[in-house]
């Protein structure tokens, strides 16, 4: 028992500390304390109060290390500063676990959390909002929910925009038993945030969307807000917007999946994929798999394709998703992407860009005469030299299975002979370089 007292005493003077310190070290050493994950819940039950001071004098304290005019313009004071906001925001999601975790022990304790929250004035509202997103536990627990869905709901419609943005927040937290369980009211409240003027609150509650947090019976509402959404952004002139092409990206990305490739306007259509085509092309290659589900039998879908074919980036970082892309386009469309393709691949090679996935689309819609040319271009630009050998074999291979075509097409079967015995020389060719390299010595280790 005493060693327990001692304990108790330590972490009260713990708390104390952090709410005076200024060293940045010190504050990151307490923050290890009170760790969610570290709570001791008889000593949590305990200092239950201890702990809601303890958690609104830190956020007191925080928003006075905002004002500029704390620390001097140094490099120095600046680290310190972002340093000692870390460990204090950190402290005080520690306590916030640590008070969720006793409140999950008695309805007595929820009620006084619950309490706590609603006697914060707008002043608190940093502290309102962080306590109403990390209530998860508390309403996934079906004996509790009742306490605190009141206050949450209130939440969810508050005149704070954080506010509005933490309680949205909270919903992917909550257990899918949990969700289909909470009123319509809450979820109408939800969905309105999608429409909320403020950037933090409607890019909040999109997130929560995204990541499934509403029943299927809301899922038509759900797409005509974020649809509404896709207009805005796409219209917007607004550079000040944080992650403006990332979000449109996110909310293009969902509306395809949601509602595949007969359920859209077709002006929404086009006016997606005009702003897809301004877009960078790297950042719309990592949506390409789900924009694809709605505007695969568009015309323009390929010609995004190729804008990302000729993109170094985009084919560095995503060239399976684009190749698989242009694997599903439908025959028709990629037929009449024909000219842009070849055309694509002409600047490709006058920028020595591999040209292999174009020349497969060429092929398949069997436009294999411009095939062979681009083939035959990408050979001669090859030297003739050692080093380079392997390279140039490939590439008179790939001419020699396209010429093959043409041949075929045509029915010159004398052609078709003549491109069997050239192919068999090179095979011959391969065979005996490849011999010569392995029967090479091996490089000497003390050479230099």
């Amino acid at each position: 028992a005493r060693a327990g007292r001692l304990r108790q005493q330590r972490r009260d003077h713990l708390l104390e500390l952090a709410s005076s310190t200024k060293d940045y070290r010190v504050l990151g050493a307490i923050a290890g304390v009170f760790k969610a994950r570290n709570c001791p819940i008889g000593m949590a039950v305990a200092s239950f109060d201890l702990l809601l001071g303890a958690a609104a004098v830190l956020i007191e304290r925080l928003g006075d290390l905002e004002r500029p005019e704390v620390l001097p313009d140094t490099f120095i004071n600046n680290l310190e500063f972002q340093n000692a906001r870390s460990s204090m925001n950190s402290i005080v999601d520690g306590l916030i676990g640590w008070l969720v975790a006793a409140a999950l022990t008695s309805e007595e304790l929820v009620t006084r959390y619950v309490e706590f929250v609603a006697a914060l004035s707008e002043r608190n509202d940093a502290l309102k909002a962080r306590m109403i997103e990390g209530a998860a536990p508390i309403m996934n627990d079906p004996s509790l929910m009742r306490l605190i869905l009141p206050t949450f709901y209130s939440s969810l419609l508050g005149a704070s925009s954080l506010l509005r943005a933490c309680a949205v927040r909270s919903m992917p937290k909550l257990s899918r038993l949990q969700r289909e369980s909470l009123p319509d009211l809450v979820f109408d409240a939800a969905i309105a945030l999608l429409s909320d003027p403020f950037v933090i609150v409607h890019q909040a509650a999109f997130a929560a969307v995204d990541r499934h947090a509403f029943p299927d019976r809301v899922k038509d509402r759900i797409v005509i807000a974020v649809a509404n959404l896709v207009l805005n952004y796409a219209n917007s002139t607004d550079a000040a917007i944080g992650r403006k092409d990332d979000f449109l990206l996110d909310c293009m990305a969902f509306i395809s999946r949601s509602i595949g490739p007969s359920g859209m306007v077709e002006a929404f259509e086009d006016l997606m994929l005009d702003k897809l085509l301004t877009l960078k092309p790297y950042d719309v290659s990592k949506k390409i798999r789900d924009l694809q589900e709605g505007l695969n039998h568009k015309p323009k879908f390929a010609d995004l394709l190729v804008r990302l074919a000729s993109d170094t980036d985009a084919m560095q970082h995503s060239s399976d998703q684009i190749r698989a892309a242009f694997g599903k386009l439908p025959l028709d469309v990629l037929r009449n992407a024909a000219g842009l393709i070849s055309g694509a691949a002409d600047r490709q090679i006058a920028e020595s860009m591999d040209v292999t996935l174009l020349l497969e689309c060429l092929t398949r819609v069997d436009a294999i005469e411009d095939a062979e040319a681009l083939a035959k271009r990408v050979l001669d630009l090859i030297p003739h030299t050692v080093r380079d050998a392997p390279l140039r074999a490939n590439a008179r291979l790939r001419l020699m299975s396209i010429s093959l075509e043409v041949a075929i097409k045509a029915q010159d079967f004398a052609q078709v002979s003549s491109i069997h015995d050239e192919h068999r020389k090179l095979l011959s060719s391969i065979e005996d370089r490849t011999g010569r390299e392995q029967q090479l010595p091996p490089f000497p280790h003390n050479f230099f």
